[in-house]
C-alpha cells in the first residue's frame, strides 16, 4: 500500500487464500465506512496507457463465455455455442468486474408493502442525477463486452457490472452514482413494477418458489419469514397510492442504502493501488448515515412455534412430482461458518453410498432420490433461523408406504445419535474441501466479486475467500445439538386441498400427524443395512504434474484412428493442475433408423444412474465425476477430476455398463424398471409444462430430422418394456464408433491404453463406413408460424421465438450474426422491456444449429396483456427499425463494438475445462477447427459497417433473404389457480396447434406431421 494512501485507509487482518491462488488482494474501509476487497490478477498486469482502442488483426485469442448452441451432442437443449480453441499466445483477454453488497434485503419491506426490497432493487438502476438516461449504464456497458444485474436475498441486496477492463474506471463511476444520487422518477416507478409483476408471474408456475411461500405463510404473523417476498401489481400499485409508493420507496433507499452497510469488490488485470485509487474516486461519496440496521433479534426462536408446525401439510403441485420434504426450523447457525454443522449432518443424511438412507430406499424402490441439509439461501439461512430439509422423490410404491418410509428417515437419525459425532468423517470431509480448495479452478471475474462482496456480510474479515468453502474448526457438540433437535416431534412435513395460498394461489391442506404414525417414527428398531459412509477409497494422495514436453502442440493431436476409435490428445501445459478430461461421444446408426431408440436410450441412462449411484458416489465426493447423457445420434459419456484416480472410476464404469446392460431383462429388476419409467414419464411431462421448453423443442422438431420433443417421448413410453429395453442396450454396442478427447494432467500413452479398453470390457464391433450425420431442413422464402396451445392452460405465461434462418455457416457469417446480437441486444431490451413492458425476459441469440445459422428474438409474455400476433408484429417493428439506427451508428460506436466483440473472444479460459469444451465441440462437429476464435476475431476486424448493413436488411422482413420460422407457447387463460392435473397416467399428449385472426392463416402450420413430411433438407457434412 502506497504512503499517500495509508493515512486513509483502515486495514484488516490478512486475507487466508489457497497457496495456488495468484491473485493479490487489500481490504480496505473508506471513511464513509464503506468496506471493500481489490483482486488484482498479477498474472499478467495490463496498462491501460498503452491500451489500443483497436485489437491488432495478429492478437491471438480465446473463447466468450456464451450460451450453449442447437448443434450439440446433448439432445432436447438450447443452444448457442461457438466453437474454437486455446491458442496459446502472448495476449489474452478477461473482463474486469466490481460489485456491491447493501445489507438489507425483503425481511425488511414494511409490512403493508410487501416487495418493495426487491422493487428498489430495481429503481436504482434507473438512473442517476449525473447519468440521467435511463438505459444510459446498460447501454454502456454491453458497448463494452459487458453485462450487469441486481438481485435481492432475505438480508441483502447485490448489484454487479463486468465490462472490458479499459472501461472499468468509467463504468464503476457510473455504477456507483446510483448509491450516490438514483433518481427514481415516478415515471420510471410505473413501469418498473410491471417489470417486478411480469418477473413475478413468471416464477408462478416454479414449485420450489411456491413451497417455499407455503413454508413462509406457516410463521407467525409478525415473523419476516411469513412476508411476501416477491412483490407485483397488487402490493405495488393496486394497495398504494402512487406518490405514496414514491415517497416509501425514498425513505427506503435513503434509510437503509447506506455506506456503511456497504461492501464492493473489485477484480482485474490491474494493480492493487490502481483498483484502490478507482473505488475512492468512484465510491468515497456514498453517503452513509451510519443507522443501525433493522433489528430481528425478537423473532429469533419464533418460527417454528406455529400452531401449523409439526404437523403435515400436503401441496398440490404444479409438475407431476411425488415429493415429501421434512422441515425442521433450527437456530440460526450463520455464525457458525467455521464448523459448518449444517453442512455436516446434511452430508450424512444425503449420502448416496453404500449403508446410506437412499441406498436402503432404493433397495427397496420406495425412492429415487433424497437430498439432505440447508441450501444457504437466504430464506432457509439468516440471522433468525435456519432451515433444515430432507427431501425425498417418492416411487408409486414409496407414496403408498409414506409412513414407513418417513419412519427410516428417522431410523437413520437414531444411528446417527448413537455414532455421531465422528472425528474421522469430518476430517474426511476437511480433506476433501482443502483438496477442492487447493486445486479450485478460476471462475468468471463476475461470479467472484458477487461471491466476495456478499461474503464480507459473513464471515470475519480473513475468512473472506475461504469461510464459504473449508472446514476451519471442529465442533462436535454443535453437530450433536442439530442431530438431537431432527425429531418427530419438531419436523413439518409436507409432501384434499382445502386451503389457497393468497399469493401464488397454491392448494394445500394441514392435517395432524396421525398418533399411530408418531409412534412408529419414535420407535424405530436398528437396521442392519444402515449404516455410516465407511472410508473413501478414491481420495486423492499425489497431485504431482507430469513433465513439460519440449514442445507441446497448441491444439489436440489425433492419437488412435481405427474404425471403432477416434481419440484425440492434448497433454495440458497453462493451468498447471491435477485435472484430467476424458469426453467421448459413442455413435450409433440405430437413432437414424427409428427415432423410438432416443427414448429407449433416455430410459437406459436412468436406469444405469440409479444402478451406478451407490458405487461412484464416494468418488463424486472425492472429487471425480462421470456423467452419462442422450445425445443427438448417440451416448455421451464424460470424466473430470484430480488424474491420479480417475482411471479407476473410468475402469469402474466400463464394468458397470457392461454388467448392468447384460441382465437387464432380469426379473429382479422389474420393480425398479417400472418405478424408473414412470420417473422418466414425469420428466418428459414436466418439460412440456414449460412454454419456454415446449418452444425450444418444437422449433428443433421442425428443424432437425429425426428429432423427438417430450411430447412425442411421452407418447411412446407405453411402448417402453423391461425386454425391449434390454434388446435395446445389447444392439446399441453391437455397432458404434466412439469419438474422443483426452486432455489434462495425463500422458498420451495412459490416453491409449484407457481408450483401448473400450473394445475388450464392452465387447462392442466397430460401425462401418461414414459417422451418421443430423439433417436440418431448409426454410422457404418468407415466413411461416407455429402457435402451440401450452400444457399447462392456468399459466398465463408465453414465449415467442422469431427465428430467422441465414444458411449453411462459416466463419465470416457467424461473425455478422455476433455483431448484430450484439448491437440489437440493449436496444431491443430497453425498447421491448423497459418501454414497451411486453415482458420480463427479452433478448436475441446467434443460432447454430449443426451448422445451419440463424439469429433469433425471444421474448416471455402475458397472453392476458398480450396475443401472440401483438407480440410478433412488435418484434418486427422493432427489426425494420433497428435496421435504420444500424445504418445512423457513429463510426467510434462501430469502432467500439468491434473492438469489444474482439476483446470478447480474445477472452482467456479461465479453467481446463472451458478449453476442453470448445475441443470436443470441434471434434464431434467434425470440423476441427480449433483456432476459430482466431479467425473469428481476424473477420470481425475486416467486416465493414457497410457490409453488415448490408446483411442485415437481406435477412429482415423486407430482404431478399427473409426466412422466417415464429413459434410461440401460449395459454389463453390467466393465472387464477396454476394447478396441474392429479397425474399423467392413461392420457395421451400432443402437441395442438392454433392459428390468428390475421389474414395470414396460410402461413400457419396446422398439422406438423404434415408439414415435416414436405421438408428440405441442406445437404449433410460429408465426413468419414
Amino acid at each position: 500500500m502506497t504512503s499517500e494512501l495509508e493515512n486513509n485507509v483502515n486495514a484488516f487482518q490478512d486475507i487466508i487464500k489457497s497457496e495456488n491462488d495468484l491473485m493479490e488482494y487489500r481490504l480496505l474501509q473508506l471513511d464513509n465506512g464503506l468496506k471493500v476487497i481489490l483482486v488484482s490478477d498479477v498474472q499478467k498486469i495490463i496498462d491501460l496507457d498503452n491500451l489500443s482502442d483497436k485489437n491488432s488483426v495478429d492478437s491471438e485469442n480465446e473463447d466468450s463465455n456464451e450460451e450453449p448452441s442447437d448443434d450439440s451432442i446433448s439432445n432436447d437443449s438450447e443452444e448457442e455455442d461457438k466453437k474454437g480453441n486455446l491458442y496459446e499466445k502472448e495476449a489474452e483477454e478477461k473482463l474486469a468486474a466490481c460489485a456491491l453488497c447493501v445489507g438489507v434485503g425483503s425481511f425488511s419491506d414494511p409490512v403493508d408493502i410487501p416487495g418493495l426490497a426487491h422493487f428498489v432493487e430495481h429503481m436504482v438502476f434507473m438512473g442517476s442525477e449525473k447519468y440521467p438516461q435511463e438505459n444510459g449504464f446498460d447501454e454502456f456497458i454491453k458497448r463494452h463486452g459487458g453485462s450487469d444485474n441486481g438481485s435481492t436475498e432475505c438480508e441483502y441486496t447485490t448489484f454487479y457490472l463486468e465490462c472490458n477492463e479499459k472501461y472499468l474506471r468509467e463504468g464503476m463511476n457510473r455504477f456507483a452514482q446510483f448509491f450516490i444520487s438514483p433518481l427514481m422518477i415516478s415515471e420510471a416507478m410505473t413501469r418498473e413494477r410491471e417489470v417486478i409483476h411480469s418477473e413475478f408471474e413468471m416464477s408462478l408456475p416454479s414449485d420450489g418458489t411456491r413451497r417455499e411461500q407455503i413454508l413462509g405463510s406457516l410463521a407467525p404473523p409478525d415473523h419476516p419469514a411469513s412476508k411476501f417476498l416477491w412483490g407485483n401489481l397488487t402490493t405495488l400499485r393496486t394497495n398504494i397510492d402512487d406518490d405514496l409508493l414514491y415517497k416509501k420507496v425514498h425513505e427506503f433507499q435513503k434509510r437503509h442504502y447506506s455506506a456503511h452497510r456497504m461492501t464492493v469488490a473489485v477484480q482485474a488485470r490491474l494493480s492493487l493501488d490502481t483498483l484502490e485509487s478507482f473505488v475512492r474516486e468512484s465510491f468515497s461519496d456514498v453517503p452513509s448515515n451510519n443507522l443501525p440496521p433493522e433489528d430481528f433479534s425478537s423473532h429469533i426462536g419464533s418460527f417454528g412455534e406455529s400452531h401449523d408446525f409439526n404437523k403435515i401439510v400436503w401441496v398440490k403441485p404444479v409438475k407431476d412430482i411425488c415429493q415429501v420434504h421434512l422441515t425442521w426450523v433450527l437456530p440460526s447457525y450463520l455464525k457458525k461458518y467455521k464448523s459448518k454443522p449444517l453442512d455436516y449432518v446434511g452430508w450424512l443424511i444425503g449420502h448416496e453410498g453404500k449403508g446410506s438412507l437412499l441406498s436402503y430406499l432404493r433397495k427397496k424402490v420406495w425412492a429415487l432420490q433424497c437430498e439432505a441439509g440447508n441450501d444457504e439461501s437466504g430464506f432457509e439461512h439468516n440471522s433468525i433461523y435456519s432451515l433444515f430439509s430432507i427431501s425425498l422423490t417418492l416411487t408409486e410404491e414409496g407414496y403408498k408406504n409414506i409412513n414407513e418410509v418417513i419412519g427410516l428417515v428417522f431410523t437413520y437419525i437414531f444411528m446417527l445419535k448413537k455414532n455421531v459425532p465422528n472425528e474421522d468423517i469430518y476430517n474426511e470431509l476437511k480433506t476433501i474441501c482443502e483438496i477442492n480448495f487447493r486445486y479450485k479452478t478460476e471462475i468468471p471475474s463476475a461470479s467472484y466479486v458477487e461471491i466476495l462482496a456478499e461474503s464480507m456480510h459473513l464471515y470475519e474479515p480473513h475468512h473472506y475467500i475461504v469461510g464459504g468453502e473449508l472446514y476451519l474448526d471442529y465442533k462436535p457438540e454443535l453437530i450433536s445439538e442439530i442431530i438431537n433437535l431432527l425429531t418427530p416431534n419438531r419436523e413439518k412435513n409436507d409432501s384434499f386441498y382445502d386451503k389457497l395460498e393468497p399469493w401464488f394461489r397454491t392448494k394445500y391442506k394441514i392435517e395432524e400427524i396421525p398418533e399411530e404414525w408418531r409412534r412408529n417414527w419414535n420407535n424405530r428398531p436398528e437396521l442392519e443395512g444402515i449404516h455410516l459412509p465407511k472410508p473413501n477409497p478414491y481420495l486423492t494422495s499425489d497431485f504431482s504434474l507430469l513433465k513439460q514436453p519440449d514442445f507441446n502442440p497448441p491444439y489436440p493431436n489425433k492419437i488412435i484412428d481405427t474404425n471403432l476409435l477416434e481419440i484425440w490428445y492434448r497433454q495440458d501445459t497453462k493451468f498447471k493442475q491435477p485435472l484430467a478430461y476424458y469426453s467421448f461421444y459413442i455413435l450409433s446408426p440405430i437413432f437414424k433408423s427409428d427415432p423410438f431408440n432416443s427414448v429407449l436410450l433416455d430410459v437406459l441412462i436412468a436406469y444405469l444412474e440409479t444402478k451406478f449411484t451407490e458405487h461412484i458416489f464416494p468418488a463424486n465426493q472425492a472429487g471425480l465425476y462421470c456423467s452419462y447423457s442422450s445425445a443427438d445420434l448417440g451416448l455421451s459419456l464424460l470424466f473430470s477430476g484430480y488424474n491420479e484416480k480417475l482411471p479407476l472410476l473410468f475402469d469402474e464404469i466400463l464394468k458397470l455398463i457392461y454388467e448392468s446392460c447384460s441382465n437387464i431383462n432380469n426379473k429382479d429388476n422389474e420393480n425398479l424398471f417400472n418405478a424408473i419409467k414412470k420417473d422418466r414419464s414425469r420428466t418428459y411431462y414436466n418439460k412440456i409444462l414449460k412454454p419456454r421448453k415446449l418452444v425450444t423443442m418444437a422449433r428443433l422438431s421442425i428443424l432437425v430430422n429425426n428429432y423427438l420433443t417430450s411430447v412425442e417421448c411421452l407418447s411412446l413410453m407405453d411402448k417402453v418394456t423391461l425386454d425391449r429395453l434390454h434388446e435395446f442396450a445389447q444392439e446399441f454396442f453391437k455397432c458404434i464408433r466412439i469419438v474422443g478427447l483426452i486432455q489434462g494432467n495425463i500422458s498420451k500413452d495412459k490416453a491409449i491404453e484407457l481408450c483401448n479398453k473400450f473394445e475388450g470390457v464392452l465387447h462392442c464391433t466397430p460401425l462401418e463406413g461414414e459417422k451418421p450425420n443430423v439433417l436440418v431442413s431448409k426454410l422457404n422464402d418468407g415466413e411461416i408460424f407455429l402457435r402451440l396451445k401450452s400444457f399447462n392452460e392456468s399459466d398465463g405465461n408465453s414465449v415467442v421465438t422469431n427465428y430467422y434462418q441465414v444458411g449453411p455457416g462459416d466463419i465470416k457469417t457467424s461473425c455478422l450474426i455476433d455483431l448484430v446480437t450484439m448491437i440489437m441486444d440493449e436496444p431491443l431490451f430497453d425498447n421491448l422491456r423497459t418501454k414497451q413492458q411486453i415482458g420480463y425476459d427479452v433478448h436475441c441469440l446467434l443460432r447454430d444449429t449443426f451448422g445451419i445459422l440463424a439469429f433469433s428474438v425471444t421474448v416471455f409474455f402475458q397472453c392476458s396483456k398480450f396475443t401472440a400476433d401483438e407480440v410478433d408484429k412488435r418484434i418486427e417493428a422493432f427489426l425494420e427499425n433497428f435496421s435504420t439506427t444500424l445504418k445512423s451508428m457513429s463510426k467510434k460506436d462501430w469502432e467500439e463494438t468491434k473492438t469489444s466483440l474482439c476483446l470478447l473472444k480474445s477472452s482467456a479460459d479461465l479453467q481446463l475445462l472451458d478449453e476442453v469444451k470448445r475441443n470436443f465441440a470441434e471434434i464431434c462437429s467434425n470440423e476441427y477447427i480449433f483456432d476459430r476464435l482466431k479467425r473469428e476475431v481476424e473477420a470481425i476486424t475486416s467486416i465493414t459497417h457497410k457490409e453488415l448493413c448490408d446483411w442485415f436488411q437481406d435477412h429482415i422482413s423486407s430482404g431478399l433473404n427473409f426466412k422466417k420460422l415464429s413459434v410461440v407457447g401460449t395459454s389463453q387463460q390467466s393465472f387464477d389457480s396454476i394447478n396441474n392435473k392429479d397425474n399423467i397416467d392413461d392420457k395421451k399428449f400432443s402437441l395442438t396447434t392454433m392459428t390468428s385472426d390475421s389474414n395470414n392463416k396460410n402461413k400457419f402450420i396446422t398439422d406438423i406431421a404434415e408439414y415435416k413430411n414436405s421438408r428440405i433438407f441442406y445437404p449433410a457434412k460429408c465426413h468419414s
